[in-house]
């Protein structure tokens, strides 16, 4: 076979490969993962935000536990393409799943054309990035809008570059390879482990290879160097910010190192090892079938018999990046752990083409007149091994695991729901949300990066809605999680109406409840008070059920009216008071709603119906206790009731018998 006829092989072959790859990354992208996760959307937040920063940051610091910055910018520059979209992460981290490839293909090209020669370097590297391409572990997580991808995207094209860099010795290359390896670490905090993986493999070579620096100096100085300009900015913001680069490091580190290991390993073969967390991995699944585990330890056996510098490194790349999983909680953890994926390809293909080379050389041995067919005996069994594999991937992933009714809760089914609804809706409608933050970065997103487009409280402990509807009001309830505020917005609002729900399997999980404009709230206290600070009304109570015991919690329902706009935070609290002694019992000293809406965030006429708990003393005595109420400023003193010499109202009396 001439060689351009040979390279166009190749290349076809290698373009099947990567359009493989893209299809098991791409396919109905739109569908699974179904929902939008939290850290998804928190990507594509800080897309969206990207142009008000100034200067654009190395590192997202204003955000919690910190974020690297790649993927986020590569998902800024789509939405200049497609606006913003809700694919926007997944189409990033898919693109470059699918991208790392045939870039596995060059690395490995490059590192075994001279040990190997152009022929077997061309086969180790097809069936390395076919390994790549059929890797569950890999598809997985590439489809994905998260970072996890982002470290052997970048990781692997700087190693092909730097072999690339020490064989040809030219600056434009060592000049690339630097770049490259310079703009790694801005991917995700794992990829922190590059520079530790090749100081160990270039410290190996020199020590073990007599004139391999002095060989090499130059171009190894040359990619360094670059490598530092470009990371400088980063390194500069860590040096100058030590707080960033250590806190999410000391919360996932763990001490058990052997334990760390062992699990990890385990992850890699063994079935009810591998990840568990749903929304990582079919929960369980290793990361190898028994045939990619079968090759890659063939692979493995390959690389410790022969001992050359390909094979030193695929060790070393295996060896550190299954290290951040090793080393921090809940190991095997696939997502720390996935820049070591493209080394357990590398060592499946190679695992691959040492079993053909073994069953040419037996079949030499022992069918010499039968070669060609044990040629094709072989090649036919892999490609019907690999074959497999692929199905096997597709079924775990499109089919057992898209069928899990875990997804809902994992990927946020629900929220992107109640999200995607309320945008649907006219933007003077007034709209409430209950039990989620509205700083759910899910919610965020779907509203434009807008958290205040809503007003969110928690039903488990309160019911928020207007004394008249001056517009239309919907309430969006998780009643799953919130039992509460649907069957008081019903009889607070006869003629609202369910209009939207989402089921979760046979469970209601959420429902729209919209009231029409002009509808006068049943306000409906069992006692009432009119006591008025001002700003804030309290319009009633409903009597606690007693008598109670030292030790109980006394539950008890107060209707708060916003009558003005407010800007500072006020706390409310509810004292058990001893008129005769003037102690205290009992208090519960909060923010409204549980502390989840400040009233700053109160519509003026929001009525906020409270439920407060007010836990006894044990040690408190028997007899009758007032219940006491009042405001006061979060960091100031309390607010005097108006029309009175006092800052409190007696709401009741409660009765605390003996224990």
């Amino acid at each position: 076979m001439s060689k351009p006829w040979s390279r166009l092989c190749v290349g076809v072959a290698l373009l099947l490969v990567t359009a493989l790859a893209a299809g098991l990354r791409f396919y109905r992208i739109d569908q699974i993962p179904p929902g939008l996760h939290y850290d998804e959307a928190f990507n594509n937040l800080l897309a969206l935000r990207l142009p008000q920063w100034e200067p654009f940051p190395p590192f997202f610091f204003d955000v919690e536990f910190g974020r690297s910055v790649l993927h986020p910018y590569l998902i800024a520059l789509l939405f200049q393409i497609t606006g913003p979209i809700v694919l926007g992460g997944r189409l990033v981290s898919a693109l470059a799943g699918t991208l790392t490839v045939p870039l596995l293909s060059f690395t490995v090209w490059e590192m075994f054309r001279e040990e190997a020669g152009k022929r077997r370097a061309a086969a180790l590297a097809l069936t390395s990035a076919l390994s790549l391409a059929l890797l569950y572990w890999h598809v997985h997580l590439s489809r994905i809008g998260m970072e996890y991808v982002m470290v052997p995207a970048l990781a692997v094209p700087a190693f092909g570059a730097i072999w690339r860099a020490l064989r040809r010795r030219r600056l434009g290359d060592a000049v690339a390879a630097g770049l490259i390896l310079g703009l790694t670490p801005y991917t995700y905090p794992t990829a922190l482990f590059v520079p530790l993986l090749l100081a160990l493999f270039f410290g190996c070579r020199a020590a073990l290879e007599r004139g391999f620096l002095k060989a090499n100096w130059r171009a190894l100085a040359i990619v360094a160097c670059v490598a530092l300009l470009a990371v400088a900015p980063l390194a500069h913001f860590f040096l100058t910010h030590p707080y960033w680069l250590t806190s999410r490091a000391g919360q996932v580190v763990r001490g058990d190192l052997l334990t760390g290991i062992a699990k990890t390993v385990g992850g890699l073969f063994l079935q009810g090892y591998g990840d568990l967390n749903q929304r990582q991995n079919l929960p369980g699944r290793p990361a190898l079938d028994a045939i990619q585990t079968a090759l890659f330890l063939l692979g493995l056996g390959t690389c410790a018999a022969r001992r050359r510098p390909p094979h030193l490194f695929l060790l070393c790349w295996l060896g550190v990046m299954l290290l951040p999983s090793a080393l921090t909680d809940y190991p095997p953890h696939f997502g720390r752990m996935l820049g070591a994926a493209p080394a357990v390809a590398a060592l499946a293909g190679l695992g691959t083409v040492t079993f053909y080379d073994l069953s040419q050389a037996i079949a030499a041995r022992w069918l010499p007149r039968a070669r060609r067919m044990g040629s094709a005996a072989s090649a036919l069994l892999l490609s019907v091994a690999f074959a497999l594999t692929g199905i096997r991937t597709a079924r775990d992933y499109f089919v057992a695991w898209e069928q899990s009714s875990d997804l809902f809760i994992a990927f946020d089914v629900g929220l992107r729901w109640i999200g995607e609804q309320i945008a649907a809706l006219p933007p003077e409608e007034r709209v409430y949300v209950s039990p989620t933050d509205r700083f759910w970065k899910t919610l965020e997103f779907l509203l434009d990066g807008d958290p205040f487009r809503t007003h969110n409280y928690n039903g488990r402990r309160c019911v928020v809605y207007p004394a008249v509807t001056d517009t239309p009001t919907t309430h969006m309830i998780v009643v799953l999680e919130d039992p509460n505020s649907l069957p008081a917005l019903q009889a607070a609002f006869p003629d609202g109406r369910v209009v939207q729900e989402l089921y979760m399997g046979d469970t209601r999980y959420a429902v729209a409840y919209r009231t029409p404009a002009g509808s006068a709230a049943r306000i409906s206290p069992a006692r009432e008070l009119g006591a008025d600070w001002g700003q804030i009304r309290l319009l009633g109570y409903d009597p606690p059920a007693g008598p109670f015991a030292p030790g109980d919690t006394i539950p008890l329902r107060l209707y708060w009216q916003s009558l003005a706009r407010m800007d500072e935070r006020y706390k409310m609290f509810v004292h058990l008071w001893d008129a005769a002694s003037g102690e205290i019992w009992g208090q519960e000293d909060a923010h409204p709603c549980d502390n989840s809406y400040y009233t700053p965030w109160w519509a003026v006429g929001d009525v906020v119906v409270n439920e407060h708990r007010i836990p006894i003393n044990p040690e408190t005595p028997p007899g009758e206790y007032q219940l006491l109420a009042g405001l006061y400023r979060e960091d100031g003193p309390r607010l005097p009731v108006l029309g009175t010499d006092s800052d409190y109202v007696v709401v009741t009396t409660v009765q605390v018998a003996a224990p």
